[in-house]
């Protein structure tokens, strides 16, 4: 479910970027007038700044323009060979989501249901990244492997 969810969001977030990029083209062409949210569009891509008609569908991030889109491909990459099978992969990279805290939410929950333990009642944080580097391991029978989680 986890990994249908991000696929939507990405699909929303990527349509907008194909939509309005063919717009503005359009609009350099001079097959259509340029609007003002197309010179924002324009100005922002000149400037190395992700427009704001992006990042208000995106995850957040400060990154400038460049860094962003590679950050991108990275996130569309993972939920590519996600997706493929919709398998569990073998790690997560959780900033790689646009809401990560899913990840350990449906773990824990499928892993109640499984153990019939109410949420929020058995919690076992494994140290995981050892055994999700190694390349033949599998994923996570119960739960899930990681990777890219940081605490404060």
């Amino acid at each position: 479910m986890v990994a249908i969810q991000e696929a939507e969001r990405m699909n929303v977030l990527l349509g907008a970027m194909r939509r309005t990029l063919a717009e503005l083209d359009l609009g350099l062409k001079g097959d259509l007038t340029m609007t003002e949210p197309m010179e924002k569009l324009m100005y922002s891509l000149a400037s190395d700044l992700v427009p704001a008609v992006w990042t208000n569908l995106a995850y957040p991030s400060l990154r400038p323009l460049g860094s962003w889109l590679v950050n991108l491909m990275q996130r569309v990459t993972q939920l590519v060979e996600w997706t493929t099978d919709l398998g569990v992969p073998k790690s997560v990279w959780l900033p790689g989501l646009f809401n990560p805290q899913s990840i350990p939410y449906s773990s824990h929950a499928g892993h109640g249901a499984k153990e019939r333990v109410a949420i929020g009642q058995d919690c076992d944080c494994d140290r995981g990244h050892q055994e999700a580097a190694r390349p033949n391991d599998g994923p996570s029978r119960d739960g899930a492997f990681v990777h890219g989680l940081t605490l404060e």
